[in-house]
Formats: structure tokens, sequence, C-alpha cells
């Protein structure tokens, strides 16, 4: 079976093999099934191509797919979207963590720019000792 990989054709018969030399867990950064996030996070995947990936591993493999809520623009209807996604798939595990913005990123700039981040000393002391050259 063949199914379409971001640089072309992916030949899912090796996929068995991966129980024949020991592997027995696969896990995807996927981070939303809705496009827009995608969009937003400047993410490029193809949402359709990491379904059928997944769907097409061995079913006794252990599959986690990992997810990031909180993004600008997120919504009821983009986690619904992503929820039904971990459903549709058969992900046997899913877990999601709340977006952190951190200084000297794009995403901390425009969060800055638009007032939601206040003070800068609160998010450091949040952040802690994760920022390198930062106290």
């Amino acid at each position: 079976m063949e199914v379409p990989g971001p640089r072309g054709p992916f030949d899912c018969k090796p996929r068995g093999a991966l129980l024949q030399v020991g592997c027995y867990d696969v896990s995807f950064g996927l981070e939303s099934a809705a496009v827009e996030i995608l969009t937003a996070m400047n993410k490029k995947m193809d949402i359709d191509k990491a379904s059928a990936n997944i769907r097409s591993l061995p079913s006794r493999l252990e599959t986690h797919g990992s997810f990031i809520v909180g993004m600008p623009g997120e919504n009821q209807s983009t986690i619904g979207r992503t929820i039904n996604f971990i459903k549709e798939v058969g992900l046997k595990h899913a877990g999601a963590g709340i977006l952190t913005v951190f200084p000297g990123t794009a995403l901390y700039d425009m969060a800055k720019t638009k007032g939601m981040i206040k003070m800068m000393m609160s998010i450091v002391i949040i952040l802690g000792r994760c920022m390198p050259g930062r106290t």
C-alpha cells in the first residue's frame, strides 16, 4: 500500500518490520488538526497525509499524538476538530500542552505588540531556569 508523503509516496510495507525489530511505540508531534492553526504555527503538515500515515501503522503499535492548545485563533471548533481527528485516526494516546510564548520568538513579539503580555518580569518568573541566560 502506498500513502502520499511530504516527499512523494511512502511504501507502508516496511512498517510491519517495525514490530520485528522491537519497535512498540510511535509518537507524532501533530500540534493541531485544524488547518488554520497549523498555518498560524507555520507547521507545514498535511493533516490528511498525517491521518493516512497513522492509520497505516500496525495496530499492535502504541501510537501517541502531542497537541498544543491556546494558539491565537484557537476556539471550540478548532479544538473539536482536533479531538475528532484523534478519535478518527485511532491514536491510542493523546496529550495536549498549553501554548507557552517564549521571549525572542515571533509569537512572543506578536503577543507583546497586541498587549497580551503586559509584564515581562512575570514571564521571566514563570519560565525561570528554562530560559538560558535569563534569571
